[in-house]
């Protein structure tokens, strides 16, 4: 599943919009979780263009889980202690400010071996799974209120929720119980559970495309993934490598990685045709998840890896490895948190101006585009954050109408309405 930053020095390093002249990245941040033992571990913090650690945070407990704010401001992390390796069980959610990269609250929530963590899209909401068998609080979901940072409510009745999903609408939390089998949405509002929707056995995993609301549930152990639609239900199962644990959608939501752990690699997926087109092979290290860089970060994906992290190359249907960023212990939870919305908004500004420079804009389609994206910025500077989205789906609506009538190539214009809708996601 995917956001992060920390921002010591501000590096800066040209890349480019397929088929565009080059444009700045805005940098966005890799956070991941580092166990080193079972009373704790460190968040690792990099930066996604350089690859370099800009910080190491220590957490304790044990961290896991990693899961960001849509608007990139917190990172949250999942804790626990093994209830008879450690001692006594305790379970928190750990607050990083990824302004000032520190832990600034710590929340108890119920027993999990593991608990996965999940975001309201619009951030107002925290959901955390508890999943123990046995232990009080476990079988369970905590509900969290992001802004004072406290548990709210408890959701009861969720045997062994292992992983758990916001959809992109935020009207539910899909939860999947391990040992049964099945995936039940929540209802957001009313935190009533809803009728059972079949899956593979032990689902693990769960992640989104933001545009169709479709669900992808990984199965640990009929190495497999499970396709729901919101509307219809169950719609296919693809197998993948061996005891797949993570899965993410690209930023514009046509291939799904998965992360198979024993399998030892991480399978790409078209997503239109739900078929397998490639498999990378990660050296004999087994992987617990996958995330994908935002948009207009260049095409790439990282995956958590026993010694540390791979980056992989995600531009064919068969990815590569790219890069490896080494550790002595396994890295468990990875997110990528998006750059600020402002300074996304001037990537795309570059990106119209890099189009007309090069003659495949002409002046007045370029002048059209950017005052929109001009008209963003000037209300979103005022905090007039809905005025800003507007104008955004305003800029992708013209960017997409240009790319209708053949003003536009594809290649050029895709990733423009892809990053406009990545950054209204953002704010909303």
């Amino acid at each position: 599943m995917r956001l992060k930053t920390r921002l010591a020095t501000l590096v800066l390093a040209v890349v480019g919009f397929a088929g565009t002249p080059a444009v700045a990245h805005a940098q966005a941040t890799v956070y991941a979780s580092i166990p080193t033992g079972c009373l704790g571990g460190e968040v690792w913090v990099l930066d996604a263009t350089s690859r370099k650690t800009i910080a190491r945070i220590p957490i304790e407990p044990l961290p896991a889980f990693v899961v960001a704010s849509p608007d990139g401001s917190r990172v949250y992390v999942r804790t626990n202690t093994f209830v008879g390796d450690c001692g006594a069980a305790f379970d928190t959610v750990e607050v990083i400010d990824t302004s000032s990269q520190s832990v600034i609250a710590s929340i108890p929530v119920g027993a999990g071996w593991t608990g996965p963590l999940a975001v309201s899209p619009d951030g107002s909401r925290l959901y955390a799974g508890n999943n123990h068998a046995t232990a009080p609080g476990g079988n369970s979901i905590s509900v969290i209120d992001t802004a004072t940072n406290k548990v709210i409510d408890t959701v009861t009745g969720t045997p062994v929720p292992q992983t758990i999903g916001a959809s992109p609408t935020g009207t539910f939390v899909y939860v999947a119980n391990f040992n049964l089998d099945h995936v039940q949405r929540l209802n957001t509002r009313r935190l009533t559970l809803g009728a059972k929707i079949p899956v593979g056995d032990q689902p693990r995993g769960m992640t989104f495309a933001a545009d169709t609301g479709i669900a992808y549930v990984v199965n640990w152990m009929s190495s497999d993934v499970s396709v729901i639609d919101p509307d219809s239900g169950p719609v296919a199962t693809i197998g993948v490598g061996t005891n797949p644990a993570g899965a993410d959608v690209s930023p514009d939501g046509r291939m799904l990685f998965v992360s198979n752990f024993n399998g030892r690699s991480v399978t790409s997926i078209d997503t239109a045709s739900n078929s397998v087109v490639g498999t990378v092979n990660l050296g004999g290290n087994s992987t617990s998840d996958v995330a994908f860089a935002p948009a207009g970060e260049g095409r790439e994906a990282w995956a958590t890896a026993d010694l540390g992290l791979i980056v992989l190359d995600t531009r064919n249907p068969q990815p590569a490895v790219i890069a490896r960023v080494k550790n002595s212990m396994p890295a468990s939870g990875i997110v990528i948190v998006p750059p600020p919305a402002a300074r996304r908004i001037g990537q795309l500004q570059g990106a119209v101006d890099a189009l007309r420079a090069a003659g495949k804009l002409n002046p007045g389609q370029a002048k059209a585009l950017r005052r929109k994206l001009d008209q963003a910025l000037t209300q979103l500077n005022k905090s007039k954050t809905q005025a800003a989205i507007k104008r955004l789906r305003a800029f992708a609506k013209l960017a997409r109408k240009l790319i209708t009538k053949g003003n536009l190539d594809v290649a050029d214009g895709d990733p423009l309405v892809t990053l406009a809708a990545a950054i209204a996601r953002q704010l909303a």
